[in-house]
């Protein structure tokens, strides 16, 4: 049972996601993000773990990039995500079509999943400072070419709606570029929203844009552009 401290402190972190989302589409950053560069990704753990949260989540998380240097993108992020995940674990990354707006260079993709003490709203936050850092715009395109995208797909037994934050991702059913590798990393959580695991809904989708690569998000690639 959860003490009646987590219980306020849940409460206050759901009031804070529209405050912070509405400065982060405002300013084009998380306003309690400590970098505005690529230091992002140097010494993060310092910021990040001040182990005064009194909640422990699982969670899961979508990346996505197809502006150059695609691999580089991710990479980063994942060694950025590890300074405030814990037990982070990665999927492989999927090379996969476009959605939505086609007319557009592919995609690569991948899903991880780790522990965290962040609530939502800070959690939300971080994730938009890290796609600031790789040079995404903070009013670009929707659905349209990005250098880094991170998506909160699952927290927990979270069932979140707000104007700028849907948990379980609204859309994470039906888009096997997040399905298929999130199967791999997640495959018995149960999905809050249908009551279906991420195996099962992964198992019934077209995966036929999706392809496996031999790329992996523990090391630098030394391709120019994957």
């Amino acid at each position: 049972m959860l003490s009646s401290s987590t219980i306020v402190w849940r409460n206050a972190a759901r009031s804070e996601i529209f405050t912070a989302s509405l400065a982060i589409r405002k300013i084009g950053y998380a306003p309690n993000c400590p970098y505005r560069n690529d230091t992002i990704y140097m010494d993060i753990q310092k910021f990040f773990r001040s182990g005064q949260n009194q909640i422990h989540e699982p969670i899961a998380l979508g990346l996505g990039s197809n502006v150059s240097p695609r691999f580089e993108h991710l990479n980063k992020a994942v060694k950025a995500l590890d300074g405030f995940l814990t037990q982070l674990r990665v999927s492989t990354v999927y090379e996969t079509d476009p959605v939505g707006i086609t007319d557009q260079p592919l995609f690569l993709n991948a899903c991880c999943v780790g522990w965290t003490d962040l609530g939502p709203a800070d959690l939300l936050g971080h994730l938009k400072c890290l796609e600031r850092a790789a040079g995404r715009e903070a009013f670009g395109e929707r659905f349209g070419p990005r250098e880094l995208d991170i998506d909160i797909l699952l927290y927990g037994e979270e069932v979140l709606q707000d104007q700028h934050l849907t948990i379980p991702h609204p859309r994470m059913i039906d888009r096997a570029f997040v399905l298929v590798p999130l199967a791999e990393v997640a495959s018995g959580w149960v999905h809050s929203s249908s009551g279906t695991t991420i195996a099962e809904l992964s198992d019934n989708i077209d995966r036929s844009g999706v392809r496996a690569t031999n790329l992996r998000l523990d090391q630098i690639s030394k391709e120019k552009d994957a």
